[in-house]
């Protein structure tokens, strides 16, 4: 005789039997044929010939009663997304007989959504992942396919999630919403330009890798006419104070004259001797060099106003998702270097025309 089982099917609120997975289980069977062998109750759904048996149950309202299912096989939470992590510690250790397993399904919203840190980004050797996106799909059509295309051309970021099933990155609360940056091919041919500069004080060492520093970037921002913004390309890396400068006095000799450099300039006596030495560097070059005023986020406003609204684009580039990514945890994310680069480019674009000559404040 087969062994007897127990499946407890949950979810974070189930106020009826139609908010689970009862009516699929039980169209399921029906497919299949199975209807002789299964009994089809109210609120259960038994095997006639092993008692095996699934139970349905909501998670929030029934933590005690959880506790009572420690012989459940198998756990299979539905929308597993919106379970707390107070449910989570609840049920992670009733489901405990040898070879009992939890199955977990869900759409994530963001990345630090708990169910995705706790058994995503923190899975263990106990934990076997699965990732399906509409590829795995036996029934998609070209019509979804060439939607898809669209929004991968047009919104890298919004197809990731919807399409890709990717967690969205950015935060409650964040400044920037990315969702109307467009992509674009190319940059318009009309376009003033500055490249922002944020510099990292720290270089990266490998031998110590939970250390996570700042970086360098340089960020090329246009703007058109008509008061569109277009970040056309970025510099990024990490490194020691010379092949700071050496990026830096490289990439200003590939932009030339025509672009001019846009440097920080940190308070203090140390601070005026590096921009001079950075502007000798760039002799022959358009630079402007001003100190910071103001917290970040109050900096980053006028700019993420801009990129709210739909007036910003992004030249496709390697560099996109990592910009996205920052702009969408911006001030929460780790690192801020690209708003900080974008934003001072942006702030100099908003200056004067005849001002954008050489002009060094604060020596």
């Amino acid at each position: 005789m087969a062994e007897k089982i127990t499946i407890l099917c949950c979810r974070e609120v189930q106020s009826s039997m139609a908010d689970s997975v009862h009516k699929l289980i039980s169209e399921k069977i029906a497919a299949l044929g199975l209807e002789s062998h299964f009994e089809v109750l109210v609120n259960a759904i038994r095997c006639k010939s092993t008692g095996s048996e699934f139970a349905f149950r909501g998670l929030r309202h029934n933590l005690q009663d959880i506790k009572s299912f420690e012989g459940a096989t198998i756990c299979w939470v539905e929308e597993a997304v919106n379970v707390t992590e107070e449910s989570w510690d609840v049920l992670d250790p009733t489901i405990r007989l040898e070879n009992s397993e939890i199955w977990i399904g869900f759409n994530t919203d963001m990345e630090d959504d708990y169910t995705y840190r706790q058994f995503v980004l923190g899975a263990d050797d106990d934990t076997t992942l699965v990732e399906v996106s509409y590829l795995d799909n036996p029934l998609l059509s070209a019509t979804m396919l060439k939607q898809a295309e669209k929004m991968r051309l047009k919104n890298p970021e919004k197809y990731r999630h919807i399409w890709g099933g990717q967690p969205r990155r950015a935060r409650e609360g964040g400044v920037f919403t990315t969702e109307k940056i467009s992509i674009i091919d190319a940059a318009p041919a009309d376009l003033v330009e500055v490249r922002g500069w944020d510099f990292a004080g720290t270089e990266h060492d490998p031998k110590k890798p939970g250390k996570d520093p700042d970086w360098t970037v340089g960020a090329r921002m246009g703007r058109t006419p008509g008061g569109r913004f277009v970040v056309t390309q970025m510099v990024r890396m990490r490194g020691k104070p010379h092949e700071v400068e050496e990026t830096l006095v490289r990439t200003a000799n590939n932009d030339g004259f025509g672009v001019e450099q846009d440097i920080p300039q940190d308070p203090g006596q140390a601070g005026k001797h590096q921009v001079q030495y950075f502007v000798s560097k760039l002799a022959g070059m358009r630079v402007n060099a001003s100190t910071e005023s103001g917290d970040k986020v109050t900096r980053a406003e006028p700019f993420a106003s801009q990129v709210n609204v739909g007036n910003v684009d992004f030249v496709r580039g390697s560099w996109n998702d990592a910009a996205l990514k920052e702009l969408e945890g911006f001030p929460n994310e780790d690192h801020d270097d690209i708003p900080d680069a974008m934003g001072r480019a942006f702030r100099r674009l908003l200056e004067p025309q005849e001002m954008q000559m050489l002009r060094v404040m604060g020596l």
